[in-house]
């Protein structure tokens, strides 16, 4: 092993993946930061957490309340900003005079996160949710999409993708997304959808393959058809 290697273990500093490369090598190499896309439609979230869920026409008082983003591709890019990585996030908002469109602004500038790819749809509400959460965790939620966010016209696709090293949207934009997606596959840039809805095979985002697909934790690719099985078959024998 390496000398200097060994003395970094020895002394627990951590090793800068940059040392010993040229001086101007190096400072290149730490500002070029792979951009990570997520698309999706973002939501402010109102939590409330309960002793029981309320029954039909009843009430009940909450002993804690939070205000809080969320939205899958908003979770994911915080996570990714956290993890110091450099995400931006893309998809329809409410009017920009909208309360929670600032609300959902100003947290995202808080995380660092790149936002000029959102678009501001006038006169329409950015999604709310009230969640209710009983002590042992589980959510009840009622949320409020404005079915006019779907009629959104993204950034062109080459603003898009240009820097971009994997995009990762939701199953619900499939609408307004595919294309996106399609295009990206065809440059080699990774695909991940969150699926957390049934979806149609109707829907572009099921039939543009190498696309991943992620649920409850797990991540895949789209089941093979029987003919390309049979097809792989016959290229391994």
């Amino acid at each position: 092993m390496d000398q200097s290697i060994r003395s970094d273990l020895g002394s627990g500093r951590r090793r800068n993946p940059h040392d010993g490369l040229p001086d101007e090598l190096s400072r290149r190499s730490s500002q070029i930061r792979p951009r990570v896309l997520c698309i999706g439609i973002p939501v402010r979230d109102l939590t409330f957490r309960v002793s029981a869920v309320p029954g039909r026409g009843s009430k009940e008082n909450a002993t804690h309340f939070d205000e809080i983003c969320g939205g899958n591709a908003l979770n994911a890019a915080i996570a990714i900003a956290r993890l110091g990585g450099r995400v931006s996030l893309c998809g329809p908002m409410g009017d920009a005079r909208e309360m929670s469109t600032r609300f959902i602004f100003e947290k995202l500038a808080h995380e660092g996160i790149e936002t000029e790819h959102l678009v501001h749809m006038p006169g329409l509400v950015t999604p709310i949710s009230a969640v209710m959460v009983d002590p042992s965790g589980e959510r009840t939620i009622v949320t409020f999409r404005d079915p006019e966010l779907w009629k959104v016209h993204l950034p062109p696709i080459e603003t898009l993708l240009d820097d971009c090293a994997a995009i990762l949207t939701e199953s619900r934009c499939a609408e307004f997304c595919t294309d996106l997606c399609a295009e990206a596959t065809r440059r080699g840039i990774p695909v991940v959808v969150d699926v957390d809805r049934a979806m149609s095979l109707r829907e572009g985002l099921l039939t543009a393959p190498p696309i991943w697909y992620s649920q409850a934790n797990r991540c895949r690719k789209p089941p093979m058809s029987a003919t390309t099985a049979r097809r792989c078959t016959k290229s391994q024998n």
